[in-house]
């Protein structure tokens, strides 16, 4: 449970990372070249990281929490929205993630089946984690937007 608190914080970081990650990627992003790169990129990086996945939790394939979990990933994988905001999520997710995990484990905080301190699927998991976290946001606010009385049409622009 003292893990929970600290969700929060790392979200907002998270989003501060991607915030400057953006800004250091802004001058780039008109190009269709630019755009071709982010979806390239965006396929490699999500098939290795599921292709580590499947290796790491191969011990645990039968059960039911790890089959969700797979079937959670590959739908948000493949179901983009932003190929370019996806990629720097997952990379700064992934690198609050390393100091996340290494100070985790080797403090012995926890420990994986593997012994590593931290095991790099750990580490990219985070980065997959605030990907997910990013479109669930993402929906959230299209629903919001979507039921704003302002948003719906009154009774005389129907007519």
């Amino acid at each position: 449970m003292w893990i929970i608190p600290a969700w929060p914080i790392a979200s907002l970081s998270i989003d501060r990372l991607v915030r400057l990650l953006h800004k250091m990627f802004e001058g780039r992003q008109s190009s269709t070249n630019s755009q071709q790169l982010w979806t390239v990129m965006y396929w490699l990086t999500f098939a290795i990281f599921y292709g580590l996945m499947l290796f790491f939790v191969w011990p645990t394939v039968n059960k039911s929490l790890t089959l969700m979990s797979l079937s959670l990933c590959a739908f948000l994988i493949m179901t983009p929205t932003d190929y370019r905001l996806a990629v720097l999520t997952f990379a700064a997710g992934s690198g609050l993630g390393f100091w996340l995990e290494l100070w985790g484990t080797t403090r012995a905080c926890w420990i994986y089946y593997t012994l590593q301190t931290p095991p790099l699927f750990a580490v990219l998991a985070h980065g997959m984690a605030a990907v997910a976290f990013w479109r669930a946001g993402v929906l959230i606010n299209r629903l919001v937007m979507a039921h704003k009385p302002e948003a719906r049409p009154t009774s005389h622009q129907l007519g």
